[in-house]
């Protein structure tokens, strides 16, 4: 058996990363949950920009549109996701388990 494995599972239920239950999930650092925050709204805020990006290029200037568009949809949306990211305050928005 792996011993951080081990070390991770709470009693009662089973790794934290594999048990979807409340109770089993462990906290995370404020510090970690703000950077946690951030990725996934700029992560968001990409993909969300590549499509954006990808029409208006598709729109615009036809098929070599695209890729231009997504590629500059894609930038702006991944540093609108972090600059959305900054104001979002990730210690008042968690979840606590019972623990």
């Amino acid at each position: 058996m792996d011993g951080d494995l081990t070390e991770q599972a709470l009693p009662g239920h089973g790794i934290p990363s594999q048990d979807p239950a409340p109770s089993a999930q462990l906290f995370l650092e404020p510090e970690d949950a703000e950077q946690e925050t951030r990725s996934a709204l700029a992560g968001g805020g990409a993909v969300a920009g590549v499509a954006t990006g990808a029409a208006i290029g598709l729109i615009v200037a036809g098929p070599l549109g695209i890729a231009v568009g997504a590629t500059l949809g894609g930038v702006a949306g991944a540093l609108g996701g972090e600059a959305a990211g900054t104001s979002v305050n990730a210690t008042e928005a968690t979840v606590h388990s019972q623990r």
